[in-house]
């Protein structure tokens, strides 16, 4: 069985090299890696260039935005499953595919899989934990408690993407909760949740890289909720507090 890697970049040359190295030391060997950069004035391109081979493509062009770039991936994706690792972001070790192709090949009816998160400070060569991203098992309820899986380590079989739809370009910031809430309200979705680490997630990525950015999530969060006939107001709230258990106590 097949899996197709996505990762979108624009400009992060500081952190892309990392990304790329993560996903090719991975020990699966059905893999498609596709990066996808959005016409980088840095050196993102050439970083990426470095590793164009058998297992990844890379494609530099001008794109609508980081959920533009992910449709485009999407659409050129050819594995069986689909997951996306930001350009800031790492896999934890060279098991994490395996782990997770593992469950698709044991569940033949499973739509994704999903694990832990690390969000990180990386101030030189040195990494600080700031938040753990503990995640649980799926229940329909959940949705309406603001619950959500964390993005980087949801891998779903592309045949979700033909069902339910790509990225909507409506949403800035909070596509992939849009996304997210499209695909797992339907009842005969079916997610199973790894009790494993899987990814380390830099901070100052778009959701909260400001002040700014966060309030301007918070607005599509309550959008989309009434969208996908959520309640806004309850479940907005519950997503936001139930983040204040994820951070490091010191």
């Amino acid at each position: 069985m097949k899996v197709t890697i996505i990762t979108t970049v624009f400009n992060g040359e500081t952190t892309l090299e990392k990304t790329i190295q993560s996903v090719l030391s991975q020990n699966y060997s059905e893999l498609e890696y596709l990066v996808i950069d959005g016409a980088s004035t840095d050196h993102s391109f050439s970083i990426a260039k470095k590793y164009s081979g058998v297992n990844c493509s890379v494609i530099s062009e001008p794109d609508r935005g980081f959920y533009d770039a992910l449709n485009k991936g999407i659409a050129l994706a050819s594995g069986d499953v689909i997951g996306i690792l930001n350009a800031d972001d790492v896999y934890v070790n060279k098991e994490v595919i395996t782990d997770v192709m593992s469950a698709f090949v044991h569940d033949p009816q499973l739509d994704c899989v999903y694990g832990d998160l690390n969000y990180v400070r990386v101030v030189g060569d040195q990494q600080t934990i700031v938040r753990r991203w503990i995640s649980s098992e799926f229940t329909p309820k959940k949705l309406y408690l603001g619950w959500m899986p964390p993005h980087p380590t949801l891998f779903l079989r592309k045949q979700v993407y033909e069902r339910v739809g790509i990225f909507d370009l409506h949403y800035k910031i909070s596509g992939d909760y849009d996304f997210i809430l499209r695909s797992f309200k339907n009842k005969s979705f079916k997610a199973k949740y790894i009790n494993k680490l899987m990814v380390n997630m830099q901070l100052g990525g778009l959701s909260n890289r400001s002040y700014k950015n966060i309030i301007f999530k918070m607005i599509e969060d309550y959008k989309i909720l009434g969208k996908n006939q959520f309640p806004r107001i309850i479940t907005l709230a519950l997503k936001n507090i139930s983040k204040l258990d994820q951070f490091i106590r010191r």
